[in-house]
């Protein structure tokens, strides 16, 4: 497959992949997306409002004294954008109203596109300063660590969702499996994560290698996503209904307001 083409924003946004890279179950349920207005307005908005000087400054100064995740949860800095509102029902196609839980939730920007569609939003974080801004969202939100305690009650939920949190947890494995048992009957798992994959644990300013490996980085997406679904998702019992490629964006200064990496967007069912 011939290179993607670069966006209008002039950032090289790859939302196709070549299937015959990919197991054939993984080919059949390829979803190609594409940059749709509400991400090009994103972008825009990004290029024309980065982060200032003293914005990125406090933030270099806090990172030496926290992780990089609470300081963007104490500054509001560097917030992300993974799929719009229409590129979410696309792939979880529903036209019920549904719970949902969002596992590591962030500032909760990602989890509002599929709020939008859904009746019921439970949050779960580790930093108390972004459970904070969880709350200020209306939602709620447990501060618990799902690998090492259950959510204080014993609800189950429509979709379960670990955006981008597989490759920052120190049990990955373990977190997938959590989530997996708290899928209600039908119920849709959706797991994303950077290709390729560069596992790695955060705490405080320090950085080390998860206790639980995840597979090997690989040269193509369309290795590094057959890898993490046939050696991380489908062992512990779950199907891929959907595969879907899509960029990461963040928000960043006036050098560089857009960075992005390269996702693989899961969504599974019990098998």
């Amino acid at each position: 497959m011939s290179r993607p083409p670069l966006a209008p924003s002039g950032l090289l946004l790859a939302y196709d992949c070549s299937t015959d890279r990919l197991p054939e179950h993984l080919a059949k349920v390829f979803v190609r997306l594409d940059h749709d207005r509400e991400t090009q307005e994103w972008i825009a908005d990004s290029q024309k409002r980065p982060h200032g000087f003293f914005a990125i400054g406090a933030w270099k100064l806090l990172r030496t004294l926290m992780s990089d995740f609470d300081a963007n949860g104490m500054l509001g800095t560097h917030d992300m954008f993974v799929l719009s509102t229409a590129h979410w029902q696309v792939l979880l196609e529903s036209d019920s109203a549904l719970s949902v839980l969002d596992i590591g939730a962030g500032d909760g920007a990602v989890t509002e596109k599929i709020a939008s569609f859904s009746t019921e939003v439970t949050t779960t974080e580790t930093s108390s300063r972004m459970a904070k801004r969880l709350r200020e969202r209306g939602w709620i939100c447990h501060e618990v660590n799902l690998v090492d305690d259950p959510i204080p009650s014993d609800a189950t939920y429509d979709r379960v969702l670990l955006l981008n949190v597989i490759d920052r947890t120190d049990r990955p494995l373990t977190l997938i499996e959590r989530a997996r048992d708290l899928l209600a009957s039908n119920g849709e798992l959706v797991v994303c994560a950077p290709m390729p994959l560069r596992p790695h644990v955060q705490e405080g300013s320090a950085r080390r290698e998860p206790l639980e490996a995840l597979p090997a980085a690989a040269q193509s997406w369309e290795k590094a996503a057959a890898d993490l679904a046939m050696y991380a998702i489908e062992p512990l019992g779950l199907r891929v209904k959907k595969l879907a490629r899509a960029p990461y964006l963040c928000r960043g200064d006036s050098r560089h307001p857009v960075s992005e990496l390269d996702l693989a967007i899961f969504v599974c069912e019990r098998a």
